[in-house]
């Protein structure tokens, strides 16, 4: 009977340990696509701070981190504003969706 509880136990901790794992893996990937998009739009908010092109230098584009994860951006300008969004797909989970963020630049 100890034995019957013993591995039910045991298996019920390993059931856990691995859940916990794949959740850390996915918590982390999400961490670095959010750094990922959020350096680009940083690139991004430099050009539109650079003479003479200002916000007329941004285009739409894609790139990839090198751990290599993709990385798109959108370009929409909004009269005085330039609205991006940049999007990211991790590489370890692709089918589970994208992470993106989305900035308003304004225009001098």
């Amino acid at each position: 009977m100890a034995l019957i509880l013993l591995t039910a136990g045991v298996g019920a901790f390993l059931g856990t340990a691995l859940l916990t794992t794949r959740l850390v893996a996915d918590g982390r990937e999400t961490t670095r696509a959010k750094q990922a998009a959020s350096e680009r739009l940083e690139l991004l908010r430099g050009i539109t701070q650079a003479p003479p092109l200002y916000c007329a230098g941004l285009s739409d584009g894609t790139d990839s981190t090198p751990d290599g994860m993709r990385v798109a951006w959108q370009v929409r300008p909004l009269g005085q504003l330039t609205e991006v969004t940049v999007i990211v797909a991790p590489r370890a989970r692709p089918v589970h969706g994208v992470d993106s963020l989305t900035a308003l630049f304004r225009c001098p």
